[in-house]
């Protein structure tokens, strides 16, 4: 039996089984595969565009490293401004890579907070490193209470485990496919 695009003639098996007073189940059926592919085609196409509009004009390194409060990205040699107004202008920060986060605050909002780029977490008392932030000791204990509670640990490492068991079959099968 094949899909809307097969030309195979779908025959029923048992005919001796069928009732013959049965008239169907749904009248005018039609292939739906035709048109949602074509709907997905079109949402992965736009999907790629965004992305690609993204990754042109987009600064990815403002998202990994962090800014600090007047706009210097973190880890970089950021650009001189010609007309500083709120900060001394864009220093180079590209010896101090983690990225300074003093309230709970901002980690959601940069207006909420002090924000500034350090060159180790260490320097700061009762600060721990959390992708490329800084941030107070007390978020660990939130976070490890997070996964702790929502078991997304667990999840992973079971993942990781089953991945493990089976990472000779799925060589296989990708060598298969090639």
């Amino acid at each position: 039996m094949g899909g809307c695009f097969s030309s195979d003639p779908v025959t029923p098996e048992y005919r001796d089984k069928v009732d013959s007073n049965f008239t169907g189940s749904v009248k005018s059926r039609s292939c739906t595969d035709r048109p949602f592919l074509l709907l997905l085609i079109l949402c992965l196409g736009l999907l790629a565009g965004l992305t690609a509009y993204c990754i042109k004009n987009g600064d990815t390194a403002r998202l990994f490293n962090g800014y600090d409060n007047c706009g210097n990205i973190c880890g970089v040699k950021n650009a001189p401004e010609d007309n500083p107004k709120f900060c001394k202008g864009k220093e180079d920060v590209s010896n101090k890579k983690f990225l300074l986060i003093t309230t709970p605050e901002g980690l959601t909002s940069p207006k909420a907070g002090q924000r500034r780029c350090v060159e180790s977490c260490d320097a700061e008392p009762n600060y721990t490193r959390f992708l490329n932030r800084c941030l107070p000791k007390e978020f660990e204990d939130k976070l490890d209470s997070f996964f702790n509670r929502t078991g997304v640990q667990e999840y992973f490492q079971e993942a990781v485990e089953d991945v493990n068991l089976v990472k000779g079959e799925m060589i296989k099968l990708v060598l298969f496919a090639t």
